[in-house]
């Protein structure tokens, strides 16, 4: 599998021929669009070009960097330059991936378009990452280091064929600037470090709040009752929204509560309660939060079957209320309307049609 390396690691890296005449202009071409957007400065955090140190410099074939070549590939060698505990401040060098050493032609078109599409789109990610990281909003403040840097790179790889397959960049992935930064924005390492924008947060918690207003209790059958708890009573917040919607670096999370019931000579009689906060929107999916809802909404029309199928089987009385939402569908790409999440949830659980 292919790993990033860091500049202390140079003595294992292959470095191949020297760059052709064709490759050095490819290069140069890429050192300009770096140097475009470089250096990345938020705050007291910045991400800066840099040359390689005297002692890396054999170790790299005599190149000086910033942009680095091995046999196969191109990286650019970068500083992440942050404060320290003790108030001072520290660098720590990495080198990214940015594209195939066979990528040579710079007088593609596509190709340069390509190019400027990741740097752009990585210069504003990185930007994100380093206010993010920043954000006094939540009490929680995860440390930022160059591995979510990468991380944001490796998602607009292609899936490689074989764990020995060199990376590559995946032309789906890097086709506009919105798709790129959404894609980087999406990789799952990040999900620490993100913050929901303002705006968006108010937008998602208002639309959650009046679908929850609407859907009491969300799902309801003779024997199972899932509700949402506006005002748990061990929850830090007090009432964060209307209907319970609270708030945190991780995304938006809402109270849920399972109550199973049972006939007693005709009387209902309440079996079991069992209450859960669940994550429900992560940072990558407010900004479409109508999306979220489709997903509610194809929910509560489905899990009535489900319901009566974990009956049967005797699982509903061991089931947590995170294990009834099935949250794992809405991470799927494809389901986009209520309709698409039903057949999705009837698939994930396993219903007869």
């Amino acid at each position: 599998m292919h790993t990033e390396r860091s500049e202390l690691q140079a003595q294992t890296v292959d470095v191949g021929p020297p760059p052709s005449f064709d490759e050095q202009a490819l290069g140069d071409w890429i050192l300009d669009a770096l140097k475009s957007e470089f250096p990345i400065v938020s705050g007291s955090h910045a991400l800066r070009l840099a040359p390689l140190s005297d002692e890396s410099r054999e170790a790299w074939g005599g190149q000086t960097g910033p942009l680095v070549f091995t046999r196969h590939l191109i990286y650019a060698h970068l500083h992440f330059e942050k404060p320290d505990h003790r108030g001072g401040s520290f660098s720590t060098p990495f080198v990214a991936f940015l594209c195939e050493r066979s990528e040579r032609s710079e007088r593609s078109e596509r190709f340069r378009e390509r190019m400027s599409l990741l740097v752009e789109a990585f210069a504003r990610v990185a930007r994100r990452l380093m206010q993010d990281a920043q954000d006094t909003s939540f009490d929680d403040r995860p440390p930022l280091t160059p591995s979510h840097f990468l991380a944001a790179l490796r998602a607009l790889w292609s899936k490689p064929r074989t764990r020995h397959d060199e990376p590559r960049l995946s032309p789906t992935k890097t086709r506009t600037l919105a798709e790129c930064e959404a894609t980087m924005l999406g990789a799952r390492t990040l999900e620490k470090i993100l913050v929901i924008p303002a705006a968006i947060r108010e937008n998602a918690v208002a639309a959650l709040d009046t679908w929850l207003a609407a859907h009491t209790p969300l799902v309801e059958t003779p024997t199972f009752q899932l509700v949402h708890v506006p005002d748990p009573s061990w929850s830090p917040t007090s009432r964060p929204s209307p209907q319970g919607v609270e708030t945190s670096r991780a995304g938006l999370h809402v109270t849920l509560r399972t109550i199973l019931w049972s006939l007693e000579n005709g009387t209902p009689m309440i079996t079991d309660v069992r209450e859960q906060q669940v994550l429900l929107v992560l940072p990558s999916m407010a900004g479409d939060i109508e999306r979220v809802i489709a997903f509610l909404d194809g929910l509560v029309a489905t899990m009535p079957r489900a319901v009566e199928q974990w009956e049967r089987s005797g699982k509903l009385c061991s089931m947590l209320p995170l294990d009834v939402m099935a949250l794992s569908v809405l991470d799927l790409k494809k389901p986009q309307t209520s309709q698409d999440f039903a057949a999705a949830l009837a698939k994930h659980w396993k219903l007869p049609r």
